[in-house]
């Protein structure tokens, strides 16, 4: 950004929130406002959030991706060891981690929506740190299929051309070339999704019209609006001023074609005035001479 605009965190964690304030100070970045908060409550229509113009989400995972990193798939190894010999202890952990999961898939859908629908945005990045494709794939398609997101037109990115995992195709997103994955096994990094929704800039807001006369009447001053109907008045001839146009032409009146005698042009009260006036000027020199 070029320390150019402002970047609105949000969080509803504030161990997280924390987090992200030293990696802000760590990295430089002035302009980063944090915000300890629920997303999904922001309204996207407020002074101070109706012009952002991009929104990077990154919602709550399972983190699947980054099991190798923490350590993660030898606990989950051993829990399946010990569940084997469990029996009921393992069914109850399993529908745990499924309604966890399901709980997961509704926020991280909801959020996107949410992003989708700030009025002034035109980009959205969504990213996870999870392998799954209910978290992935799944929540773009669905997100995809909402009339509201549709109606704005908005659409898949072709992100990250050159990089050579793509998304897992499915029936409801045929387009998964479009995001990104990557694989902890096979690319030696943590596992990681992207996906980025892009959309032509939405029209300027109407400007606001002018407070209408009492009583409904839809009626203004022209030469309020109309400046050139102010020059067009103070261009016109005054009535004791005579015009440098050909006679007949100064009040409007033109000559008459084909041989007719000409219009007499007409002469105000002031005019006649200022000759009787010359003519006794006239006078009176021929007198004193």
């Amino acid at each position: 950004m070029s320390g150019r605009g402002q970047v609105y965190a949000f969080d509803a964690s504030l161990i997280r929130l924390k987090r992200l304030k030293a990696n802000a100070k760590a990295t430089g970045a002035t302009n980063v406002i944090a915000k300890l908060g629920d997303f999904l409550k922001t309204d996207p229509t407020s002074p101070q959030l109706s012009q952002v113009r991009a929104l990077l989400v990154d919602p709550s995972c399972s983190g699947s991706g980054t099991q190798v990193s923490r350590g993660d798939v030898w606990i989950q190894a051993a829990s399946e060891t010990a569940g084997e010999e469990g029996g009921e202890g393992a069914e109850e952990e399993e529908k745990e981690k499924e309604a966890r999961m399901q709980g997961l898939v509704r926020f991280q859908q909801a959020a996107l929506k949410h992003a989708l629908s700030f009025p002034a945005a035109v980009r959205v990045q969504y990213s996870t740190c999870s392998v799954h494709r209910r978290e992935n794939e799944e929540v773009v398609a669905a997100v995809l299929a909402s009339s509201a997101v549709q109606a704005a037109g908005w659409e898949l990115e072709h992100a990250l051309p050159t990089w050579p995992r793509r998304g897992l195709p499915t029936k409801e997103l045929p387009e998964a070339y479009k995001v990104v994955r990557t694989d902890p096994s096979e690319d030696y990094i943590e596992g990681f999704f992207l996906a980025v929704f892009c959309r032509e800039p939405p029209p300027l807001p109407l400007t606001a019209q002018a407070p209408q006369p009492q009583g409904g009447c839809a009626t203004a001053d022209k030469s309020a609006r109309d400046p050139s109907s102010k020059k067009r008045k103070r261009n016109r001839p005054r009535a004791n001023e005579q015009s440098e146009l050909p006679a007949g032409e100064a009040d409007g009146t033109k000559q008459c074609s084909r041989g007719a005698a000409p219009r007499l042009r007409a002469t105000s009260a002031s005019d006649q005035a200022t000759k009787s006036n010359r003519r006794k000027i006239t006078k009176k020199r021929r007198i004193v001479r």
